[in-house]
């Protein structure tokens, strides 16, 4: 068990289970026993006082011009350009290196951020093993370069006497090669991304095989058929009040979770993305209704991708919010027109902005997403993995704003029960509780799985590939080990 997931089940056991069940000497519930108390807890005079005790790595440094310099690293406030010279006192936290407290006369100063790592949260041991890899790559070209320098140098080989290098008897040589097909010189004058229409009926299309030419269609891809419902568990539902809680105050929000827990999904749900997308033909005129879940929740669902820069957000964050807005106009008056119906400006029909995978942005990204939130009135959601709140917290302009979060935590042992008896009825089998073969592969499953939901759809995959293949009617335990052979889990 690794330090994360232990974390999660001290969570779960203090949270869920401990604080909600009848205590055997107070006869009451820990949780409505704190709440009727009516006492605040003694706290110290500052929250930063609590570091001197969960940071229990302590160093000496001294304050350069350009920062405090530890592990190779160089941290940076603005409070330190008071006490340069001056020795302080440096607590960080091994599984966070991006940041670390500072002391001075055990007073505390500053939070100072090493700009290399603002972007994330990196352990102790990480940082050594990249610096470490870092070392050897550069070996690596040392001793590349270094036997390049020994090998002797290469000789052109000798022209017999009276020839001449010119330029015609180069043309004459590279004429003597086999000329390319004249289909493949031909020259088409069209866009990238922009196909050429035929020009007649004997035309085949064979130029957009030696074109280069991008995807034509900007949609995405149908959904299949055999996709499975989505199952709507307690955490969907944590979500969904949480989502309606950011978009009726005009806050921001945070909802963080580890990976394959069903964040996404729970996302486009709410938002309905999928039908939003499937609806949407560019270059076409779609005369269906527009779907009813996105009138109803009036809700933008963006994803940045991995290499976007600040220009791209400034066109896609507008462009997408205010497709919504323009669709609640429409299905309202039958009709847009900006001058007649100003509500519609500026994405005022759109009330909430929801961001997935938020730890692709760097630093000046999120700035923008800030004063996006600053100049319109929505609310925003932020979904990413853990840790994503400590990021946050960095930035105060943006953290000073942040008014709810969410952990989206994996399935409980009950939530597990009512997902795997839907995949039981999919693939036409019922949990007979009489017959301890099911139960024996129910308990397989939650432990390969740990309530991950992702993980468990790439289970069944392979169950039902193991099923197809020895024509079984059922599943056992050992169906259900022989598919975990075939996945990779991590740790």
């Amino acid at each position: 068990m690794t330090l994360e997931q232990l974390d999660t089940a001290l969570e779960r056991f203090i949270v869920d289970e401990y604080n909600q069940r009848t205590h055997s000497e107070t006869g009451e519930v820990p949780a409505a026993r704190w709440q009727a108390g009516g006492w605040v807890p003694r706290m110290p005079a500052r929250p930063e006082d609590l570091d001197f005790l969960l940071l229990t790595v302590a160093h000496q440094r001294i304050v350069h011009r350009d920062g405090i310099h530890f592990n190779g690293l160089r941290y940076l406030d603005l409070t330190l350009s008071a006490f340069v010279g001056e020795t302080v006192t440096i607590r960080y936290d091994p599984r966070d290196m991006a940041e670390i407290r500072v002391w001075h006369q055990d007073t505390f100063l500053c939070r100072a951020i090493a700009p290399e790592l603002a972007a994330g949260s990196f352990t102790f041991k990480q940082l050594k093993a990249a610096r470490s890899a870092r070392r050897n790559e550069l070996k690596k070209q040392l001793r590349t370069r270094l036997s390049l320098a020994r090998c002797p140098p290469r000789r052109r080989p000798l022209r017999a006497a009276g020839t001449r290098r010119t330029c015609r008897n180069r043309r004459a040589t590279r004429g003597s090669e086999a000329a390319p097909a004249p289909h493949l010189r031909r020259r088409l004058t069209t866009r990238i991304g922009t196909p050429m229409p035929a020009t007649n009926e004997n035309d085949d299309g064979r130029r957009f095989l030696f074109n280069d030419l991008g995807e034509i269609s900007l949609a995405p891809p149908p959904v299949p058929p055999d996709t499975p419902a989505l199952l709507v568990t307690k955490e969907h539902r944590r979500f969904t009040e949480f989502a309606t809680a950011v978009r009726t105050n005009r806050h921001i929000g945070v909802c963080y979770g580890p990976p394959g827990v069903g964040k996404t999904l729970s996302a486009r749900a709410y938002a309905g993305a999928t039908e939003w997308e499937q609806w949407q033909r560019p270059g076409e005129t779609n005369t269906e209704p527009i779907p009813a879940r996105v009138l109803e929740a009036r809700t933008a669902f963006w994803t940045p991708t991995v290499t976007i820069s600040p220009r791209q957000i400034d066109r896609e964050l507008p462009r997408t919010c205010q497709k919504i807005s323009w669709a609640v106009e429409y299905a309202h008056n039958g009709n847009i027109d900006v001058f007649e119906h100003r509500d519609s400006r500026a994405s005022g029909q759109t009330e909430l902005l929801i961001i997935d995978e938020p730890d692709r942005l760097k630093p000046p990204a999120l700035e923008q997403v800030r004063d996006y939130f600053d100049r319109h009135t929505m609310g925003v959601v932020l979904i990413g993995m853990p840790g994503i709140e400590k990021r946050l917290a960095r930035y105060p302009q943006l953290y000073s704003r942040i008014g709810f979060a969410h952990h989206y935590r994996t399935l409980s042992t009950d939530e597990l029960t009512f997902v795997l008896t839907n995949r039981w009825q999919e693939l036409g089998l019922t949990i007979d509780p009489h017959d301890f073969t099911d139960p024996e592969a129910i308990a397989a499953v939650a432990r390969i799985t740990n309530g991950n939901f992702r993980l468990i759809q790439r289970l069944f995959t392979q169950i039902t590939r193991i099923r197809d293949i020895n024509q079984l009617n059922s599943i056992t335990k050992e169906v259900v080990e022989a598919a975990r052979e075939t996945l990779l889990i991590g740790s």
